[in-house]
């Protein structure tokens, strides 16, 4: 017991306003912008990793419920939105996964390498709808090798979000 609350007092709380999470120990957080809720990166040695949580406020997704958004998101060809960015694109999931605290939500795993940086990188776009906003989670790793062991982390990081 002792050991878990002392982990706890290393665990950094990310809250702005309404929205809390618990990043891992040894990431950097910052705000880039006013839809931006979070922008975290971990460097060690030559590992990156970077997880964003965005959203939109936009009046329209008062009328949309995260169940049809999760539905369309799931039958559309997301490969061309992300074609122009990424040569020797790998969609390696496509799906929905259940994040405590959130319910519901779209996930989509893909891999490849950068146009303009040319740096491999695998990536993960979590979607869905609270409170009449759009949210979108966003994660990248590098090198591929780093991947598997961030995932897990940036997972059991969503499960931490409140509103």
């Amino acid at each position: 017991m002792k050991k878990l609350i002392l982990l706890l007092l290393f665990i950094p709380l990310v809250s702005f306003g309404q929205f809390n999470m618990q990043l891992f120990p040894n990431y950097k957080s910052e705000i880039l912008n006013k839809n931006e809720l979070l922008s975290a990166t971990l460097e060690k040695n030559e590992n990156i990793s970077t997880i964003t949580i965005s959203f939109s406020d936009d009046p329209s997704f008062k009328s949309i419920k995260n169940k049809e958004l999760i539905n369309w998101l799931l039958s559309e060809n997301v490969e061309l939105e992300l074609k122009p960015v990424y040569q020797d694109l790998n969609i390696i999931k496509k799906e929905v996964i259940y994040i405590k605290n959130l319910g519901d939500c779209f996930h989509l795993v893909y891999s490849g390498n950068h146009i303009e940086t040319n740096i491999m990188s695998f990536n993960t776009r979590t979607q869905f709808i609270k409170n009449d906003n759009l949210y979108v989670i966003s994660t990248a790793s590098l090198p591929e090798e780093s991947f598997s062991r961030n995932y897990q982390d940036y997972l059991k990081m969503f499960s931490t979000i409140t509103f």
